[in-house]
């Protein structure tokens, strides 16, 4: 018998979970955050601390982000916390080098310069991704149930869907227009669009393109503190509003009777902790072992269905400062031979930030195959020696001035064969099984987009977080953080009134 008891218990500290639990919290739920080993943006070691993987916001000026932190109360104070980047982004091709702004003439003179045998039907391309772009704000606002679940949500679903222009019959599928198959700027759009999109669909569909490459374009920002900022400045929103947080404690157990999420056992207690609703905001991985020997059999499916192909494999390079190019942006992407597939060393996505006044890190991210990291003992070492010979194609001299090398997800070279220096919590860290994974979005999936379902693993317990609408990248987490806030806010008559009634005067408090 539990003697704790909250409305709702939040299993995660990642954007998703902690989104979720500051909604709650306002609107009047008494809710628990655990932390569930949520790993951190940064990592030491030699006394330097160094980024887990690049860091790009991309749904700040989204109207689902605007009702997300207007429903805060923080909007205001979120836009100025968003810093603009300038260029959004550059990409890098063997023969050609492009800066992908929001200034729409400076852009469009890029493109030009770039590809100017396809200038033309680049600008209609452009034309028709912003009015697409447009009815794709109003579609995903309408509080559409995505991914749909159930009989009734479904049929609301494919009512509306069918003004979706990416439906059968919309216009959504000739969004290339002119632009060859083979060209280059389709690479260019593609591999943006691969490296923003939180999921493994193959080769990127229409909407995705659509709605992923005009918010890395038109939204990309960098918060203030970075993404570890914007959590932060979330967690002191959920502490606000009565809500607690620990995140040091993990779930060991999730309590289901019946079918029915009823409560929550911490790694450090005995007896459960009772809730109302469970939250989870972990990928499959970490989240089957919580049901024990019988985790539900839909979420195994789904599981099944969605095991990654990839994994998100990131390197830091160390380097004098003064050997980074002067033109060369904050955040590149870098695909060295567009005839191969792109994984590992083909296609690069990096991040060159300060350190201190006289180094920087250029963080690489790269796609590393699941088989081959789980037999080939040798795969990590390999890849981080390919990925620096090929960014030294960017970067001249780069030999010269390479101070160290490192990964998150490898242990230093000073751990030894048993690595007895190194602590074991930070060795669970840097495991390679840590590496975010990259979730297959199956075929049949609405819209191409999702995963997972909110309630798939039980009655009074919803998933949220990045694998439920992996394609929708950043935005994919705030819909889904927004839609299971709703969802268990009209479950409870009371606080939808107390809302309504008290809610203007919540809002101007």
């Amino acid at each position: 018998m539990t003697r704790r008891f909250y409305d709702v218990i939040v299993l995660g500290a990642d954007l998703g979970p902690l989104l979720t639990a500051a909604i709650l919290a306002k609107r009047g739920f008494r809710v628990l955050v655990l932390g569930c080993e949520t790993l951190d943006d940064t990592y030491d070691e030699d006394d330097l601390r160094l980024p887990r993987w690049p860091s790009y916001f991309a749904a700040g000026d989204t109207p689902v982000a605007r009702r997300v932190f207007s429903d805060l109360a923080l909007w205001q104070i979120v836009r100025r916390k968003l810093q603009p980047l300038e260029p959004s982004y550059q990409l890098v091709l063997p023969r050609a080098r492009l800066d992908v702004t929001r200034d729409r003439e400076r852009y469009a003179e890029e493109c030009r310069r770039e590809f100017p045998d396809a200038a033309r039907a680049i600008e209609a391309f452009y034309a028709r991704l912003e009015a697409l772009d447009a009815r794709l704000d109003e579609f995903l606002t309408e509080d559409l149930p995505l991914p749909p679940d159930g009989f009734f949500e479904r049929r609301r679903f494919q009512r509306a869907a069918v003004q979706n222009p990416f439906g059968p019959f919309g216009e959504g599928h000739a969004l290339w227009g002119e632009i060859p198959e083979n060209h280059p700027f389709r690479l260019a759009v593609r591999t943006q669009v691969r490296c923003a999109s939180y999921g493994d669909a193959g080769e990127p569909n229409p909407l995705q393109i659509v709605r992923l490459h005009a918010s890395w374009r038109d939204h990309g920002a960098l918060p203030e503190g970075g993404l570890a900022g914007l959590r932060a400045f979330l967690r002191e929103r959920i502490l606000l509003h009565a809500g607690e947080i620990e995140l040091g404690d993990g779930a060991a157990e999730i309590v289901l009777r019946r079918g029915r999420a009823v409560a929550v056992r911490r790694a450090r207690d005995e007896e459960p902790t009772g809730a109302q609703y469970v939250v989870a905001g972990l990928d499959t991985e970490r989240l089957l072992p919580l049901f024990g020997d019988h985790p539900p059999a839909p979420l195994v499916e789904a599981a099944e269905a969605c095991r990654p192909r990839l994994r998100r494999f990131t390197c830091n390079l160390v380097v004098r400062r003064e050997v980074v190019p002067a033109g060369m942006g904050r955040h590149v992407f870098f695909v060295p031979e567009p005839s191969y597939l792109p994984i590992e060393d083909n296609l690069l996505f990096l991040e060159v930030s300060p350190l201190d006044e006289a180094r920087a890190v250029i963080c690489v991210q790269a796609f590393a195959p699941t088989d081959r990291l789980e037999t080939d003992p040798d795969c990590l070492p390999d890849l981080v020696r390919r990925i620096t010979d090929r960014v030294a194609w960017l970067v001249p001299f780069l030999d010269r001035h390479l101070l160290a090398v490192s990964s998150p997800w490898m242990l230093p070279a000073r751990a030894g064969a048993g690595g007895a220096r190194i602590p074991p919590a930070q060795r669970l860290e840097r495991s390679p099984a840590r590496m975010p994974a990259v979730p297959r979005i199956p075929e049949g999936s609405s819209l191409g987009l999702t995963c997972l379902s909110h309630r798939l693993a039980g009655r009074h317990l919803f998933l949220t977080g990045r694998d439920v609408i992996p394609g929708l990248g950043d935005e994919g987490v705030f819909l889904s953080a927004w839609t299971v806030a709703r969802i268990i806010t009209q479950k409870d008559p009371r606080r939808v009134r107390l809302r309504r009634e008290l809610g203007s005067v919540i809002e101007s408090g």
